[in-house]
């Protein structure tokens, strides 16, 4: 297990999502919940003004973030 900060956990998000892995796959890499998953993606969707997590991830990796 990797030790994370918060700030970098939307990143390690973003950068599984990038990878195609599913919602179960990223609980399983992050150790996180299905719910907590879904719940940061939407508050990343909204705060980069995207439309999904697939859009999220496109543009992390436009700006060289992952």
């Amino acid at each position: 297990l990797v030790e994370t900060t918060d700030a970098a956990r939307p990143l390690l998000l973003l950068a599984q999502e990038r990878l195609g892995r599913g919602t179960k796959a990223i609980c399983s890499a992050l150790q996180m919940s299905p719910a907590t998953v879904n719940s940061r993606f939407q508050r990343l969707n909204a705060k980069l003004g995207v439309p999904n997590r697939k859009a999220a991830a496109q543009l992390a990796a436009e700006y060289g973030l992952i």
